[in-house]
């Protein structure tokens, strides 16, 4: 999932890999490929968002814990358009992972950002 989704920002015209992570895997494997959009990384966790800060590509910011796939990637989304970082038009890959799920990445999708506002 993660090398189509580093994949789709190389060929198509996305802005932004966005990474919703409690443990901040999938932003670095996103970054292991070396993608040429920057990859925005939210956790809950303090001590992972102070992690991938170290890691090439990835800007890294807290969120609080949400229970709601939906209410996450709506949170990041108007974060993101809010400090300016991307317009509501811009096309992004979302990744984000259900926190009582055991599968790698429960979510993978291609829209422009005012969708998932």
């Amino acid at each position: 999932m993660i090398r189509i989704a580093v994949d789709a920002a190389e060929t198509l015209p996305i802005k932004a890999i966005i990474c919703n992570t409690a443990v901040g895997k999938s932003a670095r494997c996103c970054a292991a490929y070396r993608p040429r959009v920057p990859i925005y990384a939210f956790s809950y966790r303090s001590n992972v968002v102070r992690q991938l800060a170290l890691v090439y590509g990835v800007y890294a910011e807290c969120n609080e814990f949400m229970d709601s796939m939906a209410e996450l990637s709506k949170d990041t989304a108007r974060r993101l358009i809010e400090e300016r970082r991307l317009r509501p038009e811009d096309k992004v890959v979302m990744l984000s992972k259900n926190s009582q799920a055991r599968s790698s990445n429960n979510l993978f999708c291609l829209g422009e950002v005012r969708e998932f506002v």
